[in-house]
């Protein structure tokens, strides 16, 4: 009777997989060696789906043997054993724990650092390679694994690439645009992501569409408009970007002959105060004449002659 089916589960650190190798024995349908005969060389085989096992020793390195339940998976010094931990589909390793028996004082290394059966040995990246040596001065010793638990946690996904903004209309007014007028930008990202925008008049969207050609930002009031890009790969997705474009009503066009009391202009409107066949000599005299006057309104006034 199995005393250990597969134990597969979630813990602080990530997915783990337990199994001994009895119950690969029985996953598998290996035949046991026994005597002098090896049946199975099992040199590479799945703990699940994301972990594989494999071995590239000589001659009888991964061959099984024993008696249920106590059957191993045997590594030999003399025959350049070792044991290689892969993870699969984007994991990384984290850690491994081996359960085994030694013979002629072999011993499963990790460089120079000695494993210790049933004890966690911190890991990383996607493979791990393990070789059998000697606490001894013997050459052929031998390590049997009875079980094997690997714990592994999904890869970071690759950051995606933020998308580019690009303004590519001409504003009309000191870096403003007008309320008649209109803003436009092209979107950019990496070939295989992409690209969400949206425009809102301040707050980050909740609703979003996807890019295909320059978009057009309106207002026919004055303020600001935000224009917003991420890029998508997948389920992941950028950080977002975003653009201001700022809209102005377009200034009003009177000349000085029409400005005869400060009651025309209105606060907050801009102003375009055009010459009229005046000399420039009487031009600067009217706006010194006119000095304290334009004063009262300078930010709203803009002087075109």
């Amino acid at each position: 009777m199995l005393t250990l089916v597969m134990l597969f589960g979630l813990n602080a650190w990530g997915e783990t997989v337990e199994i001994t190798t009895s119950d690969l024995v029985t996953k598998y349908g290996w035949t046991v060696s026994s005597g002098n005969t090896i049946n199975t060389l099992a040199t590479e085989f799945n703990l699940d789906d994301n972990i594989k096992i494999s071995t590239t020793g000589d001659a009888n390195c991964g061959s099984v043997w024993g008696t249920a339940p106590s059957i191993d998976w045997r590594l030999y010094q003399a025959q350049s054993g070792n044991l290689i931990v892969t993870a699969l589909n984007g994991y990384q390793l984290e850690s491994v724990t081996f359960t085994f028996t030694n013979k002629n004082t072999g011993a499963l290394k990790d460089g120079s650092t000695k494993l210790t059966s049933g004890s966690a040995y911190a890991v990383s990246g996607t493979q791990k390679e393990f070789t059998v040596g000697n606490t001894g001065t013997a050459k052929n010793g031998q390590v049997k694994i009875t079980k094997f638990s690997v714990t592994y946690t999904k890869a970071a996904p690759a950051a995606v690439e933020k998308p580019v903004i690009k303004e590519i209309s001409i504003a009309d007014d000191n870096g403003d645009y007008y309320t008649t007028s209109t803003a436009k930008a092209t979107i950019a990202c990496a070939p295989d992501a992409t690209i969400k925008y949206a425009i809102t008049d301040g707050a980050e969207p909740t609703n979003w569409s996807v890019y295909s050609a320059e978009v057009s930002i309106n207002s026919n009031v004055a303020g600001t408009k935000i224009l917003w890009a991420k890029a998508v790969k997948g389920d992941e997705e950028s950080a977002v970007v975003s653009k201001e474009f700022t809209f102005i009503e377009k200034p009003e066009l009177i000349t000085y002959e029409q400005v005869t009391s400060e009651s025309q202009i209105v606060p907050g409107r801009k102003y375009v105060i055009a010459c009229t066949g005046a000399t420039e000599k009487a031009v600067m005299n009217v706006i010194e004449s006119g000095k304290s006057f334009f004063s009262a309104v300078k930010s709203n006034v803009s002087y075109a002659c």
